[in-house]
């Protein structure tokens, strides 16, 4: 194996809250590392560590004119993957399919809109996993009579009401990228 040391044009960005920031203590501190040659950027943070690449295209733009451009949403769907249950949305979802269901039948609106089922629903939605949000979900409707197939109930519908966002750390570091690194880079405008 063939072994030996790279060096490669870099341009680090740091950021450090302070105490005075309203949202001190989100994410205390970050490194966005900015590979020139490779269009590579890492980023080491108090939130995660994240990175991604892209194909290199030196004759029509930058690596520093790239991300200058890109915005946060696009940033989040490079460094990290929906995996993070949304608990209101998926449990606004959940009523609203098992309200579809009821078709108006007043007993089942009032089973769903009970204490006990409701609670155990919004308790489900309230799992980071998506695997365990489908488990409670499961165990909180096999008791009731919506788990009826002949009623349209699928498991598989219900699971469809699972929505996912990106880790909290993720979407952080793309929001500070967003506020305080892209600033940075088109002030500098380094190429």
């Amino acid at each position: 194996m063939k072994t030996k040391f790279a060096n490669p044009r870099l341009v680090v960005i740091e950021t450090r809250q302070e105490r005075q920031d309203l949202d001190y203590g989100s994410c205390l501190w970050a490194r966005f590392c900015f590979n020139l040659d490779n269009y590579e950027l890492t980023v080491t943070s108090d939130c995660g560590t994240y990175a991604y690449g892209w194909i290199p295209t030196p004759n029509s733009e930058s690596f520093l004119e790239l991300m200058s451009r890109i915005d946060k949403e696009y940033l989040l769907e490079k460094i990290a993957e929906k995996c993070v249950v949304d608990t209101e949305p998926t449990y606004t979802n959940v009523i609203q399919y098992l309200t579809d269901l009821c078709d108006g039948d007043p007993d089942m609106l009032e089973e769903l809109h009970g204490q006990y089922l409701s609670a155990e629903l919004h308790s489900a939605c309230e799992y980071s996993s998506e695997s365990f949000c489908r488990e409670g979900l499961k165990e909180a409707v096999s008791y009731t009579s919506f788990d009826d197939a002949d009623l349209g109930y699928s498991e598989d519908d219900l699971f469809d009401c699972i929505e996912l966002v990106e880790p909290i750390g993720a979407r952080r570091v793309a929001d500070i990228f967003e506020r305080y690194v892209q600033p940075m880079i088109a002030k500098e405008k380094v190429r």
